[in-house]
């Protein structure tokens, strides 16, 4: 169903891009080309938490210090800062597009809300755990389940720069869950800041 309203909206979407491209450069016209932005936005995000559930990409063994590599840089590219700590013989089964894909949302949040991603990996018996902490002003007791929920954005502006979609922590949870694993919020230090840690199974 989300797929077929993604493709369906494309078109008015693009009619409206281009009955917008011909008003004169002025407030309301940037008003207009900021509320599209959104409307893509939140297709797409729902859209990516359908595909989180989806199992079509298979399993391959992965080294997640290599994936988690790949993603810090990501980020530093984009301009944020991140660090990672990891031993480079971590192995697992995963769904390397769709784990990446989680693992990102998660990582962003933590540069977008906590200026920084500071990412650990450490090696269990049956799983790795990953950690992702940042130096926010972290995140109520109450409301350290809530952020998973669809659409629920504790930053109440409307710019995607800052509130996002409500959708990037859901699209993670569904894609480790679907791994077998799982993730949740704690409180980074005392001093605050807010660490997520996912647990994935080896296997």
């Amino acid at each position: 169903m989300l797929a077929a309203l993604d493709h369906d909206l494309r078109s008015p979407i693009t009619a409206m891009r281009l009955r917008v491209d011909m008003l004169e450069d002025t407030d309301s016209r940037q008003r207009l080309e900021i509320c599209l932005d959104e409307i893509q936005s939140l297709v797409q995000a729902a859209l990516a938490l359908a595909r989180g559930a989806s199992t079509g990409e298979p399993r391959v063994a992965i080294n997640l210090h290599d994936l988690l590599h790949g993603l810090v840089c990501d980020l530093i590219e984009a301009g944020g800062k991140a660090t990672l700590d990891a031993p480079g013989n971590m192995s697992l089964m995963a769904r390397p597009d769709s784990l990446k894909r989680a693992l990102r949302n998660v990582a962003e949040n933590a540069v977008r809300y906590g200026n920084t991603a500071i990412i650990r990996a450490l090696s269990r018996q049956n799983y790795v755990q990953i950690e992702v902490e940042d130096n926010g002003p972290g995140i109520e007791v109450a409301n350290r389940e809530r952020v998973f929920e669809p659409f629920v954005r504790l930053e109440t502006s409307r710019s995607r720069d800052t509130g996002g979609s409500g959708l990037g922590l859901s699209i993670a949870r569904t894609i480790i869950e679907a791994h077998g694993g799982s993730i949740k919020l704690k409180e980074a230090t005392a001093g605050g800041g807010t660490c997520a840690i996912v647990l994935l199974p080896v296997l």
